[in-house]
């Protein structure tokens, strides 16, 4: 069972002077909660359920709900005052909420499986999220319920603008959870950390572990915070300011052998906004967060042409010119991507991918045909019974310039019409504009929708124009996880080069080197004569070796060359 996201949004921001869950404050307009949802998608949640108010609900919707609708379940529901057990009434002089607890049990109905429980306007961290899920999905089943929570180090979590509550902790040999002790006023002073309550005054030392509400529970929980909140409100009926916190009803639970929590460690960093003045360095935060780490091309232009030219004096190292010909042609995707493309046009190329087989001269067919979306079912159809794979340009081919959720919708068209392969090409413009994470998002996004379809992302080189751009193009496309890095699209005047090839070589063997993972490469448009085809080939061999030549590593984009190859084979 997916565990859920409960966020607790409905939290005035007193201090902080405004609805800080609605602020934007990634380098792409993003909030805090857009991290905390994105995170848990890929971590295994399957539902997130916000907990806001009444007059929230709008702007929510409008700004927040509406983000995440097409990737996973959502739902709001409601904290106000007045949501209380039968027999009670908010005293007159009470504003603020009841507190964290309260807000969880205003779930009660949208929650029925294990849940995590997080702030709105806390960054938690990618590995808080993937430890909390994997507790939830996996822990066994004991008679005393276990929750759990991700504990944080005191000091990675103070305001240099003020002072902050904290529940500070204490664990058992085993990692459980023995004390919480909220301290509401701790702070830097002159002694060190310290407790600034009145009448306390306690110092810390700075790594103590620290509950920033990142909780897991299970159901059962609701029924506990029930009864729980009945005792709260008879004992504080003139009280307009208790709260009834999370950390309270842990504490009571464990205290009388009702319950017990497990304390995960993870190395996740925490910040938040709690005062205006946090805001510029959590900005800065998000924005060093956001930057996918590329690296420089380590080579001039000189250098590429002088090991260009050693290549191609070297050759092949691994086949002769024959066996090279018959490398390329089972390497070509074939290829129509014309306006006027019909059905008879595509049966042709694919009876030409058929023909080219030819057993007795161990001549084998070439790889895949590439087509259109509404040609995919035609070709599948076409190609039924034999080895050749279907690929399909899709996602705005060739510009790239539409909105994600159209692309989106033309990759997942493709597939369902039958797309062994996607090739797919970056939005060049933003990628020129240095915002490489939304570079890096689309293609991610993509590679999520492909699902079992490989994904070759095109980079249309020739617009790219410098080796250090291609280059940073292609580590971004291989950390989004690309199947196959291509060229270019043939649609424009500068297609595959030797020049971008190579560079596009040198970021897939720094990534092998590094990760021992191998990616494919895909130069395309351009290439129309077997010599330049045997020059590209003698690139690849001399770079990435003898694990590169085979079809599942390699393709060659091409319409005019096949046939100049095939008559090359003797």
């Amino acid at each position: 069972m997916k565990p859920t996201l409960l966020i607790l949004a409905a939290g005035m921001g007193s201090r902080y002077g405004g609805l800080k869950q609605l602020d934007q404050m990634g380098p792409n307009g993003e909030t805090i909660m857009d991290y905390s949802v994105k995170y848990a998608l890929e971590s295994g949640y399957g539902k997130v359920v916000f907990v806001i108010r009444r007059s929230m609900e709008a702007d929510f919707k409008k700004y927040v709900m509406s983000r995440y609708e097409d990737k996973i379940p959502v739902q709001c529901v409601f904290q106000e005052l007045d949501m209380l057990p039968e027999g009670f009434s908010v005293h007159p002089e009470r504003k603020k909420p009841y507190g964290t607890a309260h807000a969880i049990l205003v779930a009660k109905e949208a929650v029925k499986e294990p849940f995590t429980v997080i702030n709105a306007d806390d960054f938690y961290g990618r590995e808080a999220f993937e430890v909390m899920a994997d507790f939830l999905k996996n822990a066994p089943a004991t008679e005393l319920p276990t929750y759990s929570m991700v504990g944080y180090r005191l000091d990675k979590t103070l305001s240099e603008h003020g002072t902050v509550s904290r529940g500070v902790c204490s664990t058992d040999e085993q990692g459980f959870l023995k004390t919480i002790v909220e301290n509401r006023k701790i702070g830097y002073t002159d002694k060190g950390i310290e407790n600034n309550e009145e009448n306390l005054h306690n110092l810390f030392k700075g790594d103590e572990p620290v509950s920033m509400n990142f909780w897991g529970f299970t159901p059962d929980f609701f029924d506990c915070l029930n009864g729980l909140f009945v005792e709260f409100l008879n004992e504080n009926q003139d009280n307009i300011t208790a709260e009834f916190p999370i950390p309270n009803v842990v504490s009571y639970l464990m205290n009388n052998g009702k319950a017990r929590v497990k304390v995960l460690h993870s190395n996740a960093e925490w910040f938040g906004v709690t005062y205006q003045e946090d805001r510029p360095a959590v900005v800065a935060k998000l924005a060093q967060l956001n930057m996918i780490p590329l690296e420089n091309y380590p080579y001039s232009d000189a250098q590429i042409q002088e090991r260009i030219a050693e290549y191609t004096r070297k050759g092949n190292p691994y086949m002769d010119e024959q066996q090279a010909y018959r490398f390329i042609l089972n390497c070509i995707d074939l290829t129509t991507l014309e306006g006027s493309d019909n059905r008879a046009v595509v049966e042709v190329l694919c009876q030409r991918a058929i023909d080219f087989r030819d057993d007795a001269r161990n001549i084998k067919s070439t790889a895949a045909v590439c087509v259109y979306p509404p040609f995919a079912s035609i070709a599948k159809e076409k190609l039924k019974g034999t080895d050749i794979h279907v690929a399909c340009v899709a996602g705005a081919f060739p510009a790239g310039q539409s909105p994600i959720e159209v692309k989106l919708a033309e990759v997942r068209y493709a597939l369902e019409q039958g797309a062994d392969e996607i090739d797919m090409v970056i939005s060049r413009g933003k990628f020129l504009e240095g915002n490489y994470q939304e570079v890096y998002d689309e293609i991610k996004a993509i590679r999520e929708a492909c699902s079992g379809a490989r994904l070759k992302v095109i980079l249309e080189t020739g617009e790219l124009k410098t080796a250090d751009n291609i280059y940073k193009a292609s580590q971004l496309a291989i950390a989004a996880g690309a199947d196959f890095i291509k060229t270019s699209t043939g649609k424009i005047a500068v297609n595959a080069t030797p020049e971008s090839f190579l560079v596009m070589l040198d970021a897939i063997k720094a990534h092998y080197e590094k990760t021992g993972k191998m990616v494919s490469m895909k130069p395309a448009g351009g290439i129309s004569d077997p010599e330049t085809a045997l020059k590209f080939v003698s690139v690849l061999a001399n770079v990435l070796g003898e694990k590169w030549l085979d079809n599942r590593h390699f393709r060659i984009g091409a319409s005019r060359l096949a046939n100049k190859v095939f008559d090359k084979i003797q």
